[in-house]
């Protein structure tokens, strides 16, 4: 296995038997921090907001206790359900099958016309959500979005796979997208 695309979502190697992409685990526990962290905060205000804001503040600082102990909660089931559902973070695209394996399902080469993306940029990092368009469909490649400091060498990558898909695995040659992103 030879390593030759990584970044803060994602390592994918060159296998014997086309390309093999492993997900990493760190987007659920930031999904999750960031959420526990808003609930939080949140909490903090609407104790602050009833004790020091007077008369109004202690009508809506209720409120916001109660708004924040939800937040945390469904911060918390949502990271249970995701362990619970313990999906396989693994993708292969098999050239000898011309098929690509995502998530426990198997989609022939055939019947996927693109991998199609779509970037959002967010403070100082751009987030891109990748999709196979299967039969006219989307449907998510990757299990949460890939945040990139620098996007460019994600969307190559992207247009790598697309390449090597629309070639029937053919072509192994994805080696404009070897720069590592940090």
């Amino acid at each position: 296995m030879e390593k030759y695309f990584e970044n803060d979502s994602l390592t994918a190697y060159h296998t014997d038997e086309g390309i093999l992409i492993e997900e990493k685990k760190k987007g659920t526990v930031k999904m999750v921090l960031t959420i526990l962290g808003m609930g939080a905060l949140m909490l903090l205000a609407g104790l602050l907001i009833g004790i020091f804001g007077g008369t109004i503040g202690r009508a809506v600082g209720p409120w916001l206790v109660w708004g924040s102990i939800l937040v945390i909660v469904v911060g918390v089931v949502s990271f249970i359900i995701k362990l619970a559902m313990n999906q396989d973070p693994k993708i292969v695209l098999n050239k000898h099958t011309q098929e690509i394996s995502v998530r426990g399902k198997v989609v022939p080469f055939g019947d996927i016309s693109n991998i199609d993306y779509h970037e959002q940029s967010m403070m100082s990092k751009t987030m891109v959500i990748a999709f196979l368009i299967v039969n006219g469909k989307k449907k998510s490649l990757f299990s949460t979005a890939l945040v990139a400091p620098k996007p460019k060498e994600t969307i190559e990558f992207l247009k790598g796979l697309n390449d090597f898909i629309q070639n029937g695995g053919a072509s192994n040659d994805t080696s404009s997208a070897t720069a590592p992103e940090s």
